[in-house]
């Protein structure tokens, strides 16, 4: 089972409890004595822990990469379509995430360990941080119109979280 922990932005406890309902996933609220603080007080806190990270924030860590170490526990970025209107938030990315693990049924198998993953309701785009530099070598796009996609994902996956040993 993987553990997710939620960023400040998607702290929803409708969106946990769902989560946790299907009995696939632990989620981790946003622990209160860090609400308000900047992303760069709070990724070293996450960053210490073996819970991937769930977010809305797509500079998240794109713009921390200083913070980020090569072993890390995964940042999972859920990303708007980009014909959306509207703005991200919980009740949106709860349905990206949905139409996610509907199309990828292992999902709660496949290790996201020293991986960012950005999913949106159609496609996939994977990386990794080393020497904190988010590396283009590891960048892989994958649509879900491809056939086999949810096997790329996987193997990507599962090269990141072998490329480095968290402590």
């Amino acid at each position: 089972m993987i553990t997710f922990q939620f960023d400040e932005n998607l702290d929803a406890e409708e969106f946990a409890r769902a989560c946790e309902s299907e009995g696939m996933a632990d989620v981790w609220r946003f622990p209160r004595q860090h609400r308000g603080e900047p992303d760069e007080a709070v990724i070293p806190y996450f960053m210490g822990r073996r819970k991937t990270v769930l977010t809305c924030d797509l500079g998240f860590a794109e713009e921390h990469l200083a913070y980020i170490p090569n072993a890390n526990p995964g940042i999972v970025i859920i990303g708007l379509p980009a014909d959306y209107p509207g703005t991200m938030n919980p009740v949106v990315a709860r349905k990206i995430v949905g139409l996610f693990k509907g199309r990828f049924p292992r999902w709660h198998h496949t290790p996201c360990t020293n991986s960012m993953l950005k999913i949106t309701d159609a496609d996939a785009r994977v990386w990794y941080v080393r020497d904190r530099l988010l590396r283009p070598d590891g960048g892989v796009y994958i649509s879900y119109s491809e056939t086999n996609w949810q096997s790329k994902l996987i193997k990507t996956l599962k090269q990141n979280s072998k490329r480095f040993k968290i402590r």
